[in-house]
């Protein structure tokens, strides 16, 4: 059962410290994630929770984006919220792990995506989970990084050209999770599938 969260907390102490991981992920309250950031630090998951929630103010991610913590910057490369030019910056990183959240990052422009393919990191290949990326940068991708056509498989905006020829591909050997979820993908679609 889940518990009730209220919308806007006036003061976090008034709640329980068990529950502001909770309140990290679900307010939409940004002086409640604000009192967060500022009650907890890189020690608390509540902290790292409060940074990835799309409400979290954006002086706060501005701040955080040049922390020497990979993962604080992380958090706040998997924003939605955070402003395009940060995301231009964080998408230099020396960090892997921050590149790749960019990619992820729905409001990672088509500009930013072309820069990051580029610059011919490997991670480039999680590029293919963006719902935002270009079609011909997935077709690209999918043909650079054929081991990692799982992940488009994962997209909503995947080519269905190309889903289609995969799962022909792949019917006959054992990647039966690639198949079903490119299957699955289509199908929500309304692509018919047998």
């Amino acid at each position: 059962m889940k518990r009730y969260i209220r919308a806007a907390v006036r003061d976090l102490s008034e709640e329980p410290k068990d529950l502001w991981e909770e309140i990290a992920l679900e307010s939409s309250d940004p002086y409640t994630l604000r009192q967060l950031y500022d009650c907890t630090g890189p020690g608390d998951r509540a902290f790292y929770y409060a940074l990835t929630n799309p409400n979290m103010p954006k002086d706060i991610l501005i701040k955080e984006s040049d922390s020497p913590n990979e993962r604080i910057r992380e958090c706040v490369a998997h924003n939605t919220n955070t402003p395009t030019e940060i995301l231009i910056k964080l998408s230099t990183d020396f960090a892997r792990a921050v590149r790749g959240a960019i990619m992820l990052n729905p409001s990672t422009s088509e500009a930013i995506l072309r820069s990051m393919l580029n610059q011919n990191y490997m991670s480039t290949a999680y590029i293919m989970e963006n719902p935002n990326a270009p079609e011909d940068i997935l077709c690209e991708l999918a043909v650079k990084y054929p081991e990692e056509r799982f992940r488009l498989a994962k997209n909503p905006n995947a080519p269905i050209n190309l889903l289609q020829e995969y799962i022909a591909d792949n019917e006959n050997k054992i990647d039966y999770g690639f198949v079903n979820r490119a299957k699955d993908n289509l199908r929500a679609r309304g692509y018919p599938v047998e």
